[in-house]
């Protein structure tokens, strides 16, 4: 099963371009690229004149000279996967979307991430915008923590 998300970025009062990504939308992986390999706002554009994404990765863009599609046998592993450029899908550019839009239970996703304008990773989890938007970076370190001492209290056992 996958975990669905929306990427987006703020563009103006209650405006967000969007894309949606089909896999891996949790804190730990999508949040997590999010905040490593997309922390300016030129990067976060020119990932999302892609369009909807089956897979985020490190990379946008495939190495030149090397087979990437989105048959699993020939994709590049560190570069993301669209369904525009990689499979041939239409319609699949980024949408311009309220909160409202983007906390809709009829999207099926999971987490919303947000570039916002001064330039930090926010997001929300389904059905939870009103609550206001979380920090990507804060709620990944305590998730990352809480992990660890895990680890170290099932070590001692």
């Amino acid at each position: 099963m996958s975990t669905r998300s929306y990427i987006c970025m703020e563009v103006g009062d209650n405006q967000y371009k969007t894309i949606y990504c089909h896999s891996d939308g949790y804190l730990s992986n999508n949040g997590a690229l999010l905040l490593k390999y997309y922390s300016d706002r030129k990067t976060v554009e020119r990932l999302l004149e892609r369009g909807d994404l089956s897979s985020l990765k490190e990379k946008i863009e495939p190495e030149p000279g090397r087979p990437h599609s989105f048959d699993w046998d020939k994709r590049q592993k560190d570069v993301c996967v669209f369904y525009g450029r990689d499979r041939g899908d239409k319609n699949t550019q980024a949408e311009l979307l309220t909160l409202e839009k983007l906390d809709d239970p009829q999207n099926w996703t999971e987490y919303v991430y947000i570039f916002t304008r001064e330039g930090q990773w926010k997001y929300f989890r389904y059905g939870e915008s009103k609550k206001g938007l979380r920090d990507v970076q804060e709620d990944l370190k305590k998730e990352l923590e809480e992990e660890t001492t895990l680890t170290e209290e099932l070590r001692l056992l």
